[in-house]
């Protein structure tokens, strides 16, 4: 008997398709986050796609389409502090809550999703001192 994988179990590419809107809906709105992000993030989800699709057992898309892909190099213009990272998980925890994903899907992405963002983190925490972020165009090394 064939075991379905994290990505089937909790629906399938429609499925991810309204959790990545949620998700990205959720993190636009986000104060801190919001502003990290183009107003088009249409190639950003696209990418975070094919991460999430793979990372849940579903078609190698990332692999795929970004075998040369450097993720500590494509997010180092990025602050991300440990704030930021903990927001990123909490619009995903969110969006999987809203969309009904099987909690123990859920754990196991969050646990995934949790050993990549954290990696990420690249700024100590903000200080009064520090500027707000101003909503900009980063470069795009997805697109």
């Amino acid at each position: 008997m064939l075991q379905k994988t994290m990505f089937e179990l909790m629906g399938g590419e429609a499925k991810l398709d309204g959790l990545l809107d949620e998700f990205f809906r959720r993190v636009q709105a986000d104060p801190d986050l919001g502003p990290l992000y183009p107003d088009d993030i249409s190639p950003i989800k696209a990418a975070y796609k094919d991460f999430a699709m793979e990372m849940l057992g579903g078609p190698k898309r990332w692999t795929q389409r970004h075998s040369d892909f450097r993720m500590h190099e494509a997010h180092r213009h990025i602050p991300i502090t440990e704030d930021r990272a903990n927001a990123m998980i909490r619009c995903a925890k969110d969006a999987m809550n809203q969309f009904r994903i099987p909690k123990f899907v859920q754990e196991a992405a969050r646990q995934r999703l949790e050993s990549v963002i954290y990696d990420l983190v690249n700024t100590p925490a903000a200080t009064f001192a520090d500027p707000p972020a101003e909503k900009g165009d980063p470069p795009q090394p997805w697109a």
